[in-house]
């Protein structure tokens, strides 16, 4: 089966389940007709600033009953009582780096849930992406849940 009658079948398939798809991802945001990246930002990592180090190497997870917070306590509410300030520079990198075991929370949670909207923690080859509710950030993310679908639907046309 050529790569294109492959595509084909996973369009057809995708059609199928009620995705409306008309073309392959690159072509979908090109179509929009917006640059959804902007690359031309200079980045600073957070993870370098001596404030941020100092707060994270106060405030790590794994000690957070030492400090008096519940040990069940959620990683979302942890991250913005603890590192709201650095919220718009900081990703998941700057976070990795400082805190391991709050990165390792984070990744468990984001199995089960997704991030809220308020919780602006990007991982590192997201840090161009626009903010969430604008048409860009939009045009991005349907894209992304469509390749995922391709992608989980060309998995299972792949003979074992």
């Amino acid at each position: 089966m050529t790569r294109e009658e492959r595509e084909q079948r996973v369009f057809e398939l995708l059609r199928s389940r009620g995705l409306e798809v008309e073309a392959p991802i690159s072509e979908i945001v090109e179509k929009k007709g917006k640059k959804l990246y902007n690359r031309g930002v200079s980045y600073e990592f957070v993870k370098d600033d001596p404030e941020f180090q100092k707060v994270a190497s106060e405030n790590q997870w794994r000690e957070r009953t030492a400090r008096g917070l519940p040990s069940r306590m959620c990683i979302f509410k942890f991250l913005k009582d603890t590192y709201e300030p650095w919220f718009g520079g900081m990703n998941q990198a700057d976070l990795k780096v400082v805190d391991p075991s709050a990165w390792r929370a984070l990744q468990n949670r984001l199995q089960k849930d997704e991030m809220p909207a308020w919780l602006r923690l990007p991982k590192l080859s997201d840090r161009y992406l626009p903010k969430p509710g604008t048409p860009e950030y939009e045009a991005v993310q349907q894209a992304r849940r469509q390749n995922r679908e391709r992608m989980r639907l060309l998995r299972s046309l792949q003979p074992n």
